[in-house]
């Protein structure tokens, strides 16, 4: 059975239903064939660090890593055009509600340019919504590289602290 699931993101309730099986399947397959040649990328630009080393005493090349993460995102936006990322947009959007000014949930496609005019990172919330609402099965498999992120993210941190900073201890 369909479930919808309405949250508030930057002082607008939206509400996704989940898209039948057959549908989101097929949207799977679009978006499988542009994010996962970016996270490939991703995983192995992450993989240079040594996270079981901890933050301390590690060494981090952040500028292969960087360049990893960069050539990752080019690789996605290269492959991604304007128009097919509005319709993959349309297509995971085109039965959310969005909570009008006016009172009452109204369809949000026909209003998505009103609503989310100068809130770019307004519709990534919501795209990331949208897809929690239906691929949550999925996204435990993704658990790990969010991990992977989260720990190049902290040794980023702190190789560039530390190299601001001098030496530490010191």
């Amino acid at each position: 059975m369909r479930q919808s699931e309405t949250r508030e993101i930057d002082g607008m309730k939206f509400t996704v239903q989940q898209m039948g099986g057959k549908q989101a399947g097929r949207l799977f397959v679009r978006l499988s064939s542009y994010l996962f040649p970016a996270i490939s990328q991703a995983a192995g630009a992450l993989d240079k660090l040594d996270l079981k080393a901890g933050l301390s005493g590690a060494e981090v090349d952040v500028g292969a890593v960087g360049r990893g993460l960069s050539a990752a995102a080019k690789t996605l936006f290269e492959r991604l055009t304007e128009d097919e990322y509005e319709s993959l947009l349309q297509q995971l959007l085109e039965t959310a509600l969005v909570r009008s000014p006016k009172g009452g949930d109204v369809p949000l496609w026909p209003v998505f340019d009103d609503m989310t005019a100068g809130k770019v990172l307004t519709q990534v919330k919501l795209v990331a919504f949208a897809l929690e609402v239906n691929y949550r099965d999925f996204l435990p498999a993704l658990g790990g590289l969010k991990g992977l992120a989260a720990g190049a993210a902290s040794k980023f941190v702190a190789s560039n602290t530390s190299s601001q900073n001098g030496p530490a201890g010191a």
